[in-house]
């Protein structure tokens, strides 16, 4: 789809898309970092509207509230447009802290579909303020009910409730543990809401945390305390009233390490995409207490939809409750552990081949003499020199070569100002294919195909079939910038991996310094759909393209995905 306006954002962001259209724009904004960034500008105006909008609504009492939302539940009104000439209205329910837990409990019972779970993510999040506005949090608690909102805001599949209906279920065994649920009786809340007030008065944290029970999230921010301890509690009120741009800078210079912490810090890089980030903050987490790999499985299967990953972190979880769920729920993926490496299609380091111009795979040549084998630091490699060319590539493999991933070693040597560095796929003769493609810019997935050129009648001569030029496509949601430029004389890795998916091709790259370790998610990502005139590619060859520079190749690995893991990456 083509970027979105700040406009479509900002109905976004005050609930007002249809279901479809929503789910759409976030799928977009996944994908697009320049939306992501327009999207997170247009939260803060949307804030600041808010804002300004607060002073002139009337100030119901909760019960009041309570009487409006039951009247229009009566009338059929919740959360359906009125139809009103030329405006549309919708009432949306505002959900309180204060109780939220035992409501989420109750609505969950019996929802098997992952459209029901949808309704269950604001009060998830108002369920984890709740526990926040606790006198003690409980890191534990905060994390189950982030990890059950994050379930809820965009299920993949019904058997999702499934996790929802356990992770409710350890949440209130924990809640009926604690001391004054004990005394109070099940779903019984004025000792919990005592505990969160039972500071005196004059203290700033106890003061805060009555106003998160009471739903005035500004009036809890503005009675923060300003201490490190409290970074945590800070973090989610600027989220909460949408202020996440100081969110951000306010864990940039944290340096707080509490369970808590990096728990507001994984939620707060999930709401903005960075799922690295977020599996970084749950490791760090499971090297303390091993429940939290259950929370980084989750993420590696279903946003990195890698399921050897999601094993590999399963497989970790010793919490007898987790850990017995797992074995149940997650069979595949902890069995892809088990399952040895498939050996790869193709892979080559040069340290046995002659030097000199190699013979064991197709160059695709611009001029003489342009690829060899040179010994180089550390053992053998393939040297390409383009730096006054245009370019050239060598490929492996064959026309019916599908579903695979291509990962190689770089160093450039020498580079002028335009230079290109690409791993290509699914190529055929003609020079058609997908590439990912780093350069001074960044990096970005380019799609090369051949396109029928239009022409005249009285010019073209009959039975002449209309001639064809090379067209380059550049989805605007697969390009990214990178932290820092790539310098000269180090190795870098590129890694591009083809998977067929539904009617289409969904193409990933990403690159990374070699010496440090591989990101976890992946830079760009495009779904070829097809084009007017050029539908997705079936298959073809891989290799290296060489553009504007000299450089160093090594250790070139082909390896075909895994069928259970490519069955994980066509979720929708």
């Amino acid at each position: 789809m083509a970027c979105p306006t700040a406009h479509e954002w900002y109905e976004l962001e005050r609930g007002a898309v249809p279901r479809e259209d929503a789910e759409a724009l976030r799928r977009h904004r996944a994908e697009c970092a320049e939306c992501r960034a327009i999207a997170d500008d247009v939260r803060d105006v949307a804030a600041l509207l808010e804002k300004l909008a607060g002073p002139t609504r009337a100030d119901l009492s909760a019960e009041a509230v309570e009487s409006v939302l039951r009247r229009a539940k009566v009338h059929g009104l919740l959360g359906r447009p009125l139809k009103v000439p030329g405006i549309k209205v919708c009432i949306t329910e505002t959900i309180y802290p204060r109780g939220a837990l035992e409501r989420l409990v109750r609505s969950a019972h019996g929802i098997a579909t992952a459209d029901a779970l949808r309704m269950l993510a604001p009060v998830a999040r108002a369920a984890a303020t709740e526990e926040l506005a606790r006198a003690q949090s409980d890191a534990d608690q905060v994390a189950d009910l982030l990890l059950v909102a994050y379930i809820c805001q965009s299920p993949r599949e019904d058997r999702q409730a499934k996790d929802v209906d356990f992770l409710l279920g350890i949440i209130w065994d924990r809640r009926k543990q604690r001391p004054e649920a004990t005394a109070a009786g099940p779903f019984s809340w004025p000792t919990l809401v005592a505990t969160a007030q039972a500071a005196p008065a004059a203290d700033a944290l106890a003061e805060a945390k009555a106003r998160l029970l009471d739903g005035d999230y500004k009036a809890a921010l503005a009675a923060l305390p300003d201490d490190a301890s409290t970074m945590p509690l800070r973090v989610w009120c600027l989220e909460l009233v949408g202020r996440t741009i100081e969110a951000k800078q306010v864990v940039a210079r944290s340096q707080a390490q509490s369970d808590l912490g990096h728990v507001v810090r994984a939620d707060l890089a999930l709401a903005a995409q960075d799922v690295g980030e977020a599996m970084r903050q749950y490791e760090m987490l499971a090297a303390r207490k091993d429940r939290y790999w259950f929370a980084a499985g989750y993420l590696s299967r279903y946003e990195l939809r890698d399921a050897r990953l999601a094993g590999d972190r399963f497989a970790k979880v010793h919490d007898k409750a987790l850990a017995d769920y797992v074995a149940q729920a997650f069979q595949v993926e902890l069995s892809m552990v088990q399952v040895p490496e498939p050996p790869p299609l193709f892979s080559e380091d040069w340290d046995g081949s002659a030097l000199g111009v190699p013979t064991d795979m197709a160059l695709v040549r611009t001029h003489g003499g342009e690829f060899r084998v040179v010994e180089a630091p550390g053992g053998k490699a393939l040297c390409q020199e383009e730096i006054k060319t245009r370019g050239a590539e060598f490929l492996v493999g064959e026309p019916d070569w599908a579903d695979y991933t291509l990962r190689f070693d770089v160093k450039m040597l020498e580079t002028r100002g335009d230079y290109a560095i690409g791993a290509s796929a699914y190529r055929r003769p003609g020079h058609t294919g997908y590439v990912l493609e780093l350069s001074p810019a960044g990096l970005r997935i380019l799609k090369q195909f051949a396109a029928t050129v239009e022409r005249s009648r009285t010019l073209a001569k009959p039975g002449t079939p209309a001639p064809s030029q090379l067209m380059i496509l550049q989805p605007a949601q697969a390009q990214a910038r990178l932290g820092e430029s790539p310098v000269l004389n180090w190795w870098y890795t590129l890694k591009i991996r083809v998977q067929r998916v539904g009617d289409g091709v969904n193409v990933a790259g990403k690159v990374w310094r070699s010496d440090l370790k591989e990101p976890l998610d992946w830079q760009v990502v495009w779904t070829d759909a097809g084009q007017a005139g050029s539908g997705p590619f079936v298959g073809g060859a891989t290799g290296v393209q060489v553009s504007g520079a000299k450089v160093l190749i090594d250790n070139v690995v082909v390896t075909q995905n895994e069928t259970a893991r490519d069955t994980v990456a066509a979720m929708p």
